[in-house]
């Protein structure tokens, strides 16, 4: 201030050239600090409110994540596993193959069904979409869900046949494209068509073939990718 008020003025008491361009500076500084300022606060109320519903993701930005759903283990004589906390252990899908068989007891849902076929697996057992998994000693890794079969252009190819041999993602299935009102998405793997290997530390080798059914208009396959991943051979 000492230099605006001992800056000399013309005759006709307006400021002088140097005093108008201290005044312009001041100014324009006023101005960058409050866009900056406002630029801030608008930065921060904009994360502070989508936070907590996204996470980052390899191949994405930033992802909405979905509340995780209680669940519960089941603990078999020769496998654990995880399911939602309604589920429930039913009867066996069919005598003649090994198989344990839950259900979702939830209003509305009771059209889900997982079934865990062991040692004696169906291999001429068709469905309707394939998720790939592999081998990871007593535990597995998986892929997706892949789309409905009788979408694919080798049905179409087939003459629409009730069992037809496709590949997807790798591994080979048999496809059950007449069946398109219902949504069983079976396992395969690279070594055998509806199998997979796994090892136990206390009971040794098993094969495994796995069905998730779900006729729902909006079929929930996070439930199947859980489960996946919760399995263990003992």
């Amino acid at each position: 201030m000492d230099d605006l008020e001992n800056t000399p003025s013309n005759s006709g008491g307006r400021p002088t050239k140097k005093s108008r361009k201290i005044i312009r500076n001041i100014i324009g500084l006023i101005f960058v600090a409050l866009l900056v300022g406002s630029g801030l606060y608008a930065y921060m109320f904009f994360l502070a409110d989508t936070e907590p519903s996204i996470s980052s993701s390899p191949g994405s930005t930033r992802i909405y994540t979905a509340p995780t759903e209680p669940v519960k283990r089941f603990d078999e004589p020769a496998f654990t596993f995880e399911l939602p906390t309604d589920w429930k252990k039913s009867e066996r899908e069919n005598v003649v193959f090994t198989n344990h068989r839950y259900q979702s007891t939830k209003e509305n849902t009771a059209n889900r069904f997982l079934t865990i076929y062991i040692d004696n697996v169906p291999l001429g057992k068709a469905v309707n979409k394939v998720v790939a998994i592999k081998a990871n000693g007593s535990m597995l890794t998986h892929g997706e869900v892949s789309d409905h079969c009788s979408d694919f252009p080798e049905y179409k190819q087939a003459g629409q046949k009730l069992s037809i041999p496709m590949k997807r993602d790798g591994v080979d299935f048999l496809c059950d494209g007449d069946a398109w009102t219902r949504n069983v998405a079976g396992t395969s793997s690279v070594e055998s068509v509806n199998s997979v290997r796994l090892n136990g530390t206390k009971n040794g080798e098993r094969t495994l073939f796995f069905t998730y059914e779900d006729n729902g208009n909006m079929p929930n396959y996070d439930i199947f990718y859980d489960f996946l991943k919760s399995f263990s051979v003992k």
